[in-house]
């Protein structure tokens, strides 16, 4: 083998030490897959001592997964550069708004599910949002927004995404490498959401829900849905929980 092959599986080898040790799971999926185009290269590089067509073939797939590893690491790029565009900014929460979530978020989930990039779908909902607005009125109301949509990005990783969904409800999409991983993601949303209730004098109160791709659900859709219903169903817990207790 020449010294191509062997700087390609140097090359090879400190891309999967990269996905192996970093969390993000757009990294290290882009990273995986530069690791198997050096590793195609210095195996064709390898394999011409012996049989040139076999070489061929393997520097052949070697430029397609470049080329593959090219294009998405251009559509994340991309995507991250729209994400920062005034348009796709929720002027009260601070996160992505609908448009983000429709135009920005899904192209990217789509992105991520192509790579095998593993993802969980949390559904955060506002319980007492009108009620707040007809109490306090719709300033308080818009402060209640702000602090939520400043506490969920103050707990979420860099390339974690989140989206206000609706009035009152959030989406965040994170990549994870287990299910059992967002585990501790929702863990820090619920802590820092938790904590408004001692920064605000109004009932602050939140219902979550979430779900995985793709061991709970074989699309986004399903995914989406089925982390709604668990949060639907948290907040109905809640709430009889609530309806039920002695009054004193």
């Amino acid at each position: 083998m020449g010294w191509e092959g062997y700087v390609a599986l140097g090359f090879a080898v400190i891309f999967l030490s990269i996905a192996l040790s970093i969390k993000s799971g757009i990294v290290r999926g882009l990273s995986l897959l530069y690791s198997v185009a050096f590793l195609l290269f210095a195996g064709g590089d390898y394999v011409g001592q012996y049989s040139k067509p076999a070489s061929y073939m393997l520097y052949l797939l070697s430029l397609s997964f470049f080329a593959i590893t090219f294009f998405y690491n251009y559509r994340f790029r991309h995507l991250s550069r729209k994400a920062s565009l005034k348009e796709y900014i929720d002027p009260l929460a601070g996160t992505g708004n609908r448009l983000y979530f429709e135009e920005v978020v899904k192209a990217e989930v789509e992105s991520m599910e192509r790579l095998g990039i593993r993802y969980a779908v949390i559904f955060i909902d506002l319980d007492n949002l009108k009620a707040i607005n007809d109490t306090y009125g719709h300033e308080r109301g818009d402060e209640y927004i702000r602090l939520t949509g400043k506490v969920i990005k103050e707990n979420l990783r860099i390339d974690d995404m989140v989206a206000r969904y609706g009035g009152d409800e959030f989406v965040v999409i994170c990549s994870i490498r287990s299910c059992g991983e967002v585990l501790s993601i929702v863990g820090r949303l619920e802590e820092g959401l938790e904590g408004l209730r001692g920064e605000t004098s109004m009932d602050y109160s939140f219902s979550l829900g979430f779900a995985c791709y793709p061991d709970e659900g074989r699309s986004f859709e399903e995914v989406l849905s089925l982390a709604d219903k668990r949060m639907y169903n948290n907040k109905l817990k809640k709430r009889n929980a609530k309806t039920n207790s002695p009054s004193v």
